[in-house]
């Protein structure tokens, strides 16, 4: 395997320009890439919540503390680690809330990201039409441009949304997804 160096790039780049089927990526506006900065710091601080909530339910498992899995049961843990008759050692508390109080702050964090990329989407047309579609809320809607660019925003202006083709059950891709009993004999 060849090493990946600027001499290799510039021999690909050549290779590339001179074949005729080669489709160019259009380039990219300053709005366009500021939005998917915003989609990016979502997804990273987003993560980051994931990673705290998990790692709050972890620990306070240690001291029996249980609650159900997902962000809207966190609520019941903080209200554990706040009550000062919950066993919890003092140094292990004052750590919880460390981690409680970053958590919360992700979240603000979060909620200001959100508005500010709904605001975006309700600003633009083509945005507020995706976002009248079921299942397509303000984060999804604000990166499909910077990812995919202006082929998606030229099939909503034409009143219809591209069908992506279906696999068909032979196809392996599928076949990983079916459970072993609904699998037809190849």
């Amino acid at each position: 395997m060849r090493q990946k160096n600027d001499a290799a790039d510039a021999a690909a780049i050549c290779e590339a320009v001179t074949r005729p089927n080669v489709r160019t990526t259009p380039i990219k506006t300053t709005d366009q890439q500021a939005a998917r900065v915003m989609q990016r710091t979502h997804e990273l601080l987003s993560r980051q919540r994931v990673t705290l909530i998990n790692a709050v339910r972890g620990h306070l498992a240690e001291f029996g503390i249980l609650a159900p899995a997902g962000p809207q049961h966190m609520s019941q843990l903080i209200e554990r680690v706040a009550d000062p008759t919950t066993s919890i050692p003092a140094v292990a508390r004052n750590a919880l809330n460390l981690l409680i109080d970053q958590l919360v702050e992700l979240g603000k964090q979060i909620d200001q990201l959100e508005a500010g990329m709904k605001r975006r989407c309700k600003a633009d047309h083509d945005g507020a039409r995706l976002l009248a579609i079921p299942g397509h809320c303000h984060v999804v809607r604000s990166g499909r441009d910077e990812i995919v660019g202006p082929s998606w925003r030229d099939a909503v202006r034409a009143h219809h949304l591209p069908r992506l083709p279906l696999p068909s059950r032979g196809d392996p891709a599928c076949r990983l997804a079916l459970p072993p009993v609904q699998l037809e004999p190849a």
